[in-house]
């Protein structure tokens, strides 16, 4: 059984972590809780009924003080992006194992710096890149694996973001605000089905607060693995939708991210009326047989989008096992360095 100590408290961490934890509780055991908010940290430690729970951003802690801390298996970060690499790299270098929250970082070079503390340490250091393990992203993978789509000819990412959602107080002081919280599951997604990622060019369109870092409108040309990439951005829009499109020779597939459904088409030769209603019956019935599915299992708390699966491979690795390279510490510093590329294109660009 491995012991493991939740850091944040917050949203990401009941919402995801600890569900997924619970998923792997054969094997693992929540024995403490530390963050900056009292109540989240008090109400966390009960929910999971943690032996240890401490308050304190661990500014002015040192890990090392914390005794009970050198007895634990493996820490989670859910906290704020900009807190990730002093927390990973304190764990680190205590010797404990780290599960990180995307982005790792928000610089590359303090990526890299994870990266060669978690190798001079002999630590595990993965990042919850928790799509891929997702049902529909991975059947997405095996398509293109197998060659089920054919010819893979462009990546189109498209995601509408609102501002009414619950979003974290903390996102506006990201590059690009938003954008460089909830990017990384396109960037990473596509690193996953098409190879390495090149940044072509990024452009963004912007309101008129001067302190609203988040563009109203962006979009990125990429490849992955030589292949055309787009990423589009509308982070003013009226509903929360994120898709992810491979087109090949033989099938278009749609990724739906918040339903974890997987759509896929045939190609529609010359366009006739009845290949119109093929693809319509196709998309419609599709559609509706994930959405029951899956709506039952996100009712009853059991769609977990992956993370479950993340966490069950961390604690195959604290084990011994190979890490998986898409949940590695360099699969992070390739997004961050991705997401870093388009923002500093984007921002340069921005008229005062």
């Amino acid at each position: 059984m491995k012991r493991v100590c939740l850091i944040g408290g917050g949203n990401i961490t009941n919402l995801r972590h600890i569900p997924a934890l619970m998923k792997n509780k054969s094997r693992a055991e929540i024995v403490g809780v530390i963050g900056a908010d009292e109540a989240a940290v008090q109400r966390t430690a009960q929910r999971v009924g943690a032996e240890h729970s401490l308050v304190s951003d661990l500014s002015k802690t040192s890990i090392g003080e914390i005794d009970w801390l050198s007895h634990v298996d493996l820490a989670v970060i859910g906290t704020p992006p900009r807190t990730h690499y002093d927390l990973a790299q304190a764990l680190l270098c205590s010797g404990v194992n780290v599960l990180v929250e995307k982005p790792v970082t928000i610089d590359p070079s303090a990526a890299q710096l994870l990266a060669d503390s978690a190798e001079q340490t002999g630590r595990t250091l993965a990042v919850m890149h928790n799509f891929q393990y997702a049902n529909g992203a991975a059947r997405l993978h095996r398509l293109i694996q197998s060659g089920a789509l054919g010819d893979i000819a462009s990546f189109f990412m498209l995601q509408f973001t609102s501002r009414n959602r619950r979003l974290p107080i903390w996102y506006k002081d990201l590059p690009l605000g938003l954008f460089f919280d909830e990017a990384s599951h396109f960037i990473y997604l596509l690193r996953r089905l098409g190879g390495p990622v090149e940044v072509l060019d990024a452009y963004g369109q912007f309101g008129r607060d001067p302190v609203d870092r988040t563009p109203i409108l962006m979009n990125a040309s990429m490849t992955a693995g030589g292949t055309p990439a787009q990423l589009m951005i509308n982070f003013n829009a009226p509903v929360c939708e994120w898709a992810f499109v491979v087109s090949g020779s033989k099938q278009l597939a749609y990724y739906d991210f918040f339903r974890d459904v997987l759509i896929v088409l045939p190609n529609d030769g010359q366009h006739y009326a009845l290949d119109i209603l093929r693809t319509s019956a196709f998309s419609t019935l599709s559609h509706w047989a994930g959405f029951v599915t899956n709506g039952f299992r996100l009712v009853m708390g059991d769609l977990h989008y992956g993370v479950d699966r993340v966490v069950g491979n961390v604690l195959d690795a604290v084990d011994g096992a190979p890490l998986p390279e898409e949940i590695s510490i360099q699969r992070g510093l390739e997004t961050v360095t991705v997401m870093h590329r388009i923002s500093t294109l984007i921002e340069a660009r921005r008229t005062p």
